[in-house]
């Protein structure tokens, strides 16, 4: 890749810095070394802040556990969510993607991209995926996990991330909260 980029002389700096998807790289403590224009209009200037300071706190363990597996070499990259704090108080939904920055073998930071999920449709204010509409629907229905897994052929850790998914989109902390939730916000037939 490096050399098709040298080939074209593209300057990957600057296109990281202007590309409209949050976009900024962590330093091995999760401090904010570099952030780029869409970033820092979004959440503010918030170099030389550790992540954890603009993630809202039922989010912060996931959001760590991700940065941890990359920074010890367990994971190359994660994907997830996490609901931010904006400087105006309010609270949004993003998707991170994320991959270790190495230099040589050693992992020396974070590369992490942000983009929110599409505005919302439902009621409530709230968006679950369709794959997320069918769990919480076989939840309601009293299926377990291996049931889920087997109704819609997909594995049970799978399953599992889609109720991680689910919880946090619908801001609950169980699956009986996550049924109610759905119900409130018009999303399951009664």
């Amino acid at each position: 890749m490096g050399w098709v980029l040298e080939r074209l002389g593209a300057d990957v700096g600057r296109a990281l810095t202007e590309v409209n998807v949050l976009a900024y790289a962590l330093d091995r403590e999760g401090v904010i070394v570099w952030q780029n224009h869409a970033s820092e209009q979004f959440i503010g200037d918030v170099r030389g802040s550790h992540f954890n300071e603009f993630v809202v706190v039922d989010d912060r363990r996931r959001a760590q556990e991700a940065f941890t597996k990359k920074v010890l070499g367990k994971a190359p990259f994660t994907d997830y969510v996490v609901h931010v704090r904006r400087p105006s108080g309010q609270e949004v939904l993003v998707e991170v993607s994320s991959v270790a920055l190495r230099k040589g073998d050693e992992v020396i930071g974070v590369l992490a991209f942000s983009t929110k999920p599409p505005q919302p449709t439902d009621p409530a204010g709230r968006r679950l995926t369709p794959r997320q509409l069918d769990v919480v629907r076989l939840l309601a229905s009293g299926a377990s996990t291996e049931q889920i897994a087997g109704e819609l052929h997909i594995a049970r850790e799978t399953v599992r991330n889609h109720i991680r998914g689910v919880l946090a989109e619908l801001r609950v902390h169980s699956r009986v909260e996550a049924i109610a939730a759905a119900r409130a916000a018009g999303l399951l037939d009664d």
